[in-house]
């Protein structure tokens, strides 16, 4: 969990830079960085008119896309790399076809919503390329979907700090409500299948 206090000097020490630095790597295979905190708490700040809206919206936006792309791209390389032991669980050739198989019938939707949920939003491109996933099919969505997370998220932060002026003294609350809310269906959908499987 990252502070408020982490953010604003994340955000006053590296700037834009760092807005697309930080949104790149963890779009791409760097996990343990804050995304949405990130998007949100730059929303708050740009209504106070600390921070450009619209320059932090296309930091936001190339990073992630360009991060996804990367992603994809390690993720068509793991072949190479097969040989490793923490890549087997991934290049299985198994897991691979039903990798193929989701991003086929799921995969466009996929694309538009994973961003949304922690740590998820790092694996999925890397799983599109290893899954062999057609490459404009994902360039396509992966532009919606970076538009979808970039600016939704921003501009949600931008509007609750414009509406209650008072919602930069909780800030550290309402991140962990959209976090809880991201993971939320994650988790929704990891216990369907554990009562599915039981079932059967």
């Amino acid at each position: 969990m990252f502070s408020i206090g982490f953010i604003a000097h994340l955000l006053s020490t590296y700037g834009y830079i760092g807005m697309f630095v930080i949104t790149f790597l963890e779009t791409s295979f760097f996990f343990p960085l804050p995304g949405d905190s990130l998007l949100f708490t730059t929303g708050v700040f740009a209504s106070r008119g600390n921070i450009n809206l619209v320059l932090a919206i296309i930091c936001f936006y190339s990073g992630t896309f360009f991060g996804s792309l990367f992603g994809y791209y390690l993720g068509r390389k793991l072949e190479q790399i097969k040989e490793h032991r923490w890549a087997r669980w991934i290049v299985n050739e198994k897991n691979l076809h039903i990798a193929h198989e989701y991003f086929e019938k799921k995969g466009k939707l996929t694309l538009l919503l994973y961003r949304f949920v922690p740590v998820v939003r790092t694996f999925v491109p890397m799983v599109a390329g290893a899954a062999n996933m057609k490459f404009s099919t994902f360039v396509h969505y992966n532009l919606l979907g970076a538009a979808v997370w970039s600016v939704g998220v921003t501009v949600l932060g931008y509007w609750l700090g414009h509406k209650f002026a008072w919602i930069q003294d909780y800030l550290e609350y309402m991140i962990i409500l959209i976090i809880l809310v991201s993971v939320a269906p994650f988790f929704g959908k990891l216990s369907f299948f554990r009562r599915k499987k039981k079932e059967e």
